[in-house]
């Protein structure tokens, strides 16, 4: 049980301040009879004994409450992750090098132009997923290992990355998928910019939301792509992929 002590702890303080409540309350009884003249109906003992059994009884009431809707909320879990979809992004247009250790992504013409990094989103359950829609996507830039703001990506060193088409919402049946583009522009032209030795890596997230079959329970996840990218002799640049990976968030 992983917050067992807490459990504990109530348990403990409840055997210990019972006795001292039951023989307060006991007490305060038998002040306001004397103190209104009221008819005594029993002694003590049996006061006592009649106010323990009612704490006796809401305590059990209580737990038995506490466990019913621990129960339900289990429940409630299991479903979610019973119709869970689970979607997974994939980058397209990748390829090995020679020792196929390595595998490059090609983003076509990037200098002063627009290239494209093309991906999808694949469901790799076997539920359906509703209502695919995207958060605003951040990007993380680092070049020769020094993070640079990121208010200074864009006009200082002159990358420019963003994610196109996909405001529409979308659903994806299981196993199928739905493509996407992100745009990358490197202008080499802007102080600071890319150079023969300049190694750069470009962590870039894209956080999605998903809704099960019914549309009620919303799962939250991020598209992670991290990509190095290098400068040869000539000037060119080589994109290489570092990671890719998808994460699920809490669902909401």
């Amino acid at each position: 049980m992983k917050n067992k002590w807490p459990v504990i702890a109530t348990i403990v303080a409840i055997m210990i301040l019972s006795p001292i409540f039951i023989y307060v309350i006991s007490l305060g009884m038998q002040y306001l009879f004397h103190k209104f003249d009221l008819p005594i109906i029993a002694d003590t003992k049996i006061w006592i004994t009649f106010i323990g059994s009612i704490i006796g009884g809401t305590i059990t009431m209580a737990v038995l409450y506490f466990t019913l809707y621990n129960e339900s909320k289990k429940k409630e879990e299991e479903k979610n992750l019973n119709f869970m979809p689970i979607l997974k992004g994939e980058l397209l247009d990748t390829y090995a090098d020679l020792s196929g250790a390595i595998t490059k992504i090609d983003v076509g013409n990037c200098i002063n132009e627009y290239g494209k990094i093309k991906w999808l989103l694949r469901n790799t359950s076997h539920n359906y997923c509703n209502d695919v829609e995207f958060g605003t996507s951040v990007t993380y830039t680092f070049i020769n290992d020094e993070k640079i703001p990121l208010n200074l990506v864009e006009h200082c060193i002159g990358i420019q990355i963003f994610n196109v088409e996909i405001s529409q919402k979308v659903s994806i049946a299981e196993g199928k998928c739905h493509k996407y583009l992100t745009n990358i522009h490197i202008d080499t032209k802007e102080d600071g910019g890319f150079y023969f030795g300049t190694n750069a890596r470009i962590e870039h997230h894209i956080p999605f939301f998903s809704y099960d079959i019914f549309k009620k329970q919303k799962y939250e996840a991020e598209y992670i792509i991290d990509i190095i990218i290098n400068v040869d002799i000539n000037g060119k640049l080589i994109f290489f992929i570092e990671n890719e990976n998808t994460v699920y968030i809490d669902n909401l």
